[in-house]
């Protein structure tokens, strides 16, 4: 019974609180704390919008150089391996082991072998006559 007055007590009350708090003096008081902490957080929001332009532009400028740096190597790969395609001398390519990986048009014109009877095998293979 006792928490039946105390609510009934507070709802008699709550419209003169409400009242009391957005009344003139408050009302200004309120709006004025509202209005300083309104600006705080848009020169906050300013300063996260420059940090993620910053952060945008250093991730742009790393795509690009990326890109820049892939397609040049692309082209040094398509050139090498131009060159290795007409080269008239035979051109084995190991791996460190020494194993064959590779072998150009000239090689096989040379020895005799195919290209898929050396790929794997090592290249002592030359030297023993078949």
């Amino acid at each position: 019974m006792r928490h039946v007055k105390l609510i009934d007590d507070y709802e008699r009350r709550m419209p003169g609180l409400v009242r009391q708090l957005t009344g003139p003096p408050e009302h200004s008081a309120l709006a004025a704390s509202y209005a300083r902490y309104y600006d705080h957080q848009q020169e906050r929001a300013a300063l996260y919008r420059s940090f993620l332009l910053l952060a945008t532009l250093l991730l742009l400028s790393y795509t690009v150089r990326s890109f820049l740096r892939m397609r040049e190597q692309t082209l040094q790969l398509q050139l090498a391996a131009s060159v290795f395609a007409s080269a008239s001398e035979g051109i084995t390519i190991t791996d460190e082991r020494g194993t064959i990986l590779n072998v150009n048009a000239a090689f096989t014109r040379v020895t005799g072998y195919e290209r898929a009877d050396v790929i794997g095998k090592n290249p002592r293979l030359l030297r023993s006559g078949r």
